[in-house]
């Protein structure tokens, strides 16, 4: 989890580029993104992670694969995330932020764990 949340702490200072009324969202929504975007990559890469024996957060906290459970932790984060972004009075390019928020990082989730299988297959 802490790593997760340095991660997240990186994004954080990636979107708050100016002190604002919207810095305080923006950090939020970055911590959370973060959050997702490292969890999301430590459950695609534990399969392999493990036969290698090389570090993952799962692994570290002793965690047998449990996708369900990780699918809550990224609903969780995606969920902070969004509470967010929705704050954000967003005009230029929304529909394609809505896109990539509530549609594409699911996809890249289907995507990473479709390719992690065909590797392990």
């Amino acid at each position: 989890d802490e790593p997760a949340s340095c991660f997240g702490e990186l994004m954080a200072q990636l979107l708050v580029y100016r002190e604002d009324m919207w810095a305080k969202d923006l950090g939020q929504m970055g911590f959370s993104l973060g959050r997702f975007i490292y969890l999301l990559d430590a459950a695609a890469d534990y399969d392999k992670d493990k036969r290698k024996g090389k570090y993952n957060p799962y692994l570290a906290m002793g965690m047998e694969k449990d996708e369900k459970r990780w699918e809550e932790y990224l609903v969780l984060a995606m969920g902070r995330c969004a509470e967010n972004y929705e704050k954000l009075p967003l005009v230029q390019d929304k529909a394609l932020l809505d896109n990539i928020l509530y549609s594409g990082v699911w996809v890249n989730c289907r995507g990473k764990r479709k390719e992690e299988a065909a590797n392990d297959g």
